[in-house]
């Protein structure tokens, strides 16, 4: 996947730490919430204003990116159970003690 282009003038500061997944989930997502407010509306509910339907739709568009990202880094790393044995090991790569996972 390429990376997408910041169409819709995120904060470069947040952009840059949202992998190209999220980036696109964004843009798509607000792209589609901005142009379809019925579809996402109650039935009885009538239509916000364009100004307050673009809130809407640019902060569905950042929560679902932020939680795409929060997602990535959460498993990245492997997981350890209770019970894992852990070695750690110092900068020259000796192994000083060997240790259970307790919490």
């Amino acid at each position: 996947m390429s990376t997408p282009r910041n169409l819709h003038n995120v904060q470069q500061r947040t952009w840059r730490k949202w992998s190209a997944v999220a980036r696109h989930t964004f843009n798509e997502l607000y792209s589609s919430m901005k142009k379809n407010q019925i579809l996402f509306l109650h039935p009885k509910q009538g239509a916000l204003t364009r100004q307050k339907w673009q809130t809407v739709a640019w902060n569905a568009a950042w929560v679902a990116a932020d939680a795409i990202r929060e997602y990535e880094r959460d498993n990245k790393a492997p997981r350890r159970a209770l019970g894992d044995k852990v070695v750690d090991i110092t900068k020259s790569g000796r192994a000083v003690r060997e240790h259970k996972v307790v919490h």
